[in-house]
C-alpha cells in the first residue's frame, strides 16, 4: 500500500522562529493557533515506535546475558531478566539509542535544531501553573482510581522490593522516562495526528497507545485507564502550550508526588513493605 494514501508524506517545517519570535511557550491564557506541519511522515513515528520495541527487548536479553555470565552463573537467565537493575540498565540504554535516532529522524529534514523541530519550546513563565496542573491531575485521578478495579499486586511492585532498586526507578520515572515519552508521544506521534485528522482526534489517539505501553506494568483496565486519562491531559497541554517541554513538566511532577509520597511514606525507602498496606 502507498504511503500517499495513509500517511501524510514528510513535508519541510516552518522554523519556529517566525511563529515564536522569544522561543517561549504560549501562555497558559491563550490558546495555540499555530497548525501541526512536523518535518516528518506517520511512517517515521511508526518506525520509531517499532525501534523503542526491539531496543528495550534487544539491551533487555543483552543485559541480562551479561549479568548472568559475569555475576549470576547459577541463576536461570530468565531469572536475570526480572532483576529490577537489570531492566533499568536496559531501559537507559535504549532510550539513549532512541534518543539518537530521534534527534536524527526529526533534523533529517527539516531546517531547524532539534528543539525547534519537535517544539520543545521551555516556557519562560507559567512554570507554577504546568507543576499546579501535575499535581492536581494526580489528585484527582487517584480519587477515580478509587472507584476502579485495581489489581491487588501487579508486575510493577517488583521493582519496589529494595530500596536500591526503588532509587533506580523513582529516577527513570522521574527523568528520562518522561523524558522519552513526551517526546515520542507528544513530540513526534501527535503532531501527525494532529496534521491528518484535526486537534481532538489527535489528542485522543496519541492517549491511547500512551496507556497501552504500561498494561504490562499493572495487568489490569483500571490502571490502563487512568494513564489515558493522564495522556489525554499531557496531549492538550502539549497542544495549548504548543510546548513538549511544558508537557514534560507536568509528566514529571505527575510522576514526581508519586514516587515522592512513596519515598515518605517508607521512610526513605526503607520499609518498602508500607506499600503493600
Amino acid at each position: 500500500m502507498s504511503s500517499n494514501s495513509e500517511w501524510p508524506q514528510a513535508t519541510p517545517a516552518a522554523p519556529e522562529n517566525a511563529l515564536l519570535p522569544d522561543g517561549s511557550a504560549t501562555p497558559l491564557n491563550s490558546p495555540t493557533e499555530l497548525p501541526e506541519n512536523p518535518a516528518w511522515s506517520g511512517w517515521d513515528a511508526l518506525r520509531l515506535a517499532l525501534l523503542a520495541f526491539v531496543l528495550m527487548v534487544a539491551f533487555l536479553v543483552a543485559v541480562a546475558f551479561v549479568s548472568k555470565r559475569l555475576l549470576f552463573p547459577q541463576l536461570k537467565y530468565m531469572t536475570v531478566m526480572t532483576f529490577p537493575l537489570v531492566n533499568f540498565i536496559a531501559q537507559v540504554l535504549a532510550y539513549g539509542v532512541l534518543f539518537a535516532v530521534m534527534v536524527s529522524t526529526a533534523t533529517k529534514h527539516a531546517s531547524t535544531g532539534f528543539g525547534s523541530a519537535i517544539r520543545w519550546n521551555w516556557p519562560k513563565r507559567g512554570i507554577g501553573w504546568l507543576i499546579l496542573t501535575g499535581v492536581l491531575t494526580l489528585i484527582a485521578l487517584q480519587g477515580l482510581a478509587r472507584l476502579l478495579p485495581w489489581p491487588k499486586k501487579s508486575p510493577f511492585e517488583e521493582f519496589f522490593k529494595r530500596p536500591i532498586d526503588a532509587y533506580a526507578i523513582a529516577f527513570l520515572a522521574i527523568t528520562l522516562g518522561p523524558l522519552i515519552e513526551e517526546l515520542f508521544f507528544r513530540g513526534f506521534l501527535y503532531p501527525v495526528l494532529a496534521r491528518r485528522l484535526g486537534l481532538l482526534w489527535g489528542v485522543f489517539l496519541t492517549a491511547i497507545p500512551f496507556a497501552l505501553i504500561h498494561f504490562f506494568e499493572y495487568g489490569a483496565w483500571g490502571p490502563v485507564l487512568v494513564i489515558f486519562l493522564v495522556g489525554v491531559v499531557l496531549t492538550v497541554v502539549r497542544a495549548r502550550q504548543n510546548s513538549v517541554a511544558s508537557s514534560f513538566i507536568v509528566h514529571a511532577v505527575y510522576n514526581g508526588v508519586q514516587m515522592g509520597l512513596a519515598f515518605v511514606a517508607t521512610r526513605g525507602f526503607q520499609h518498602l513493605d508500607k506499600l503493600a498496606q
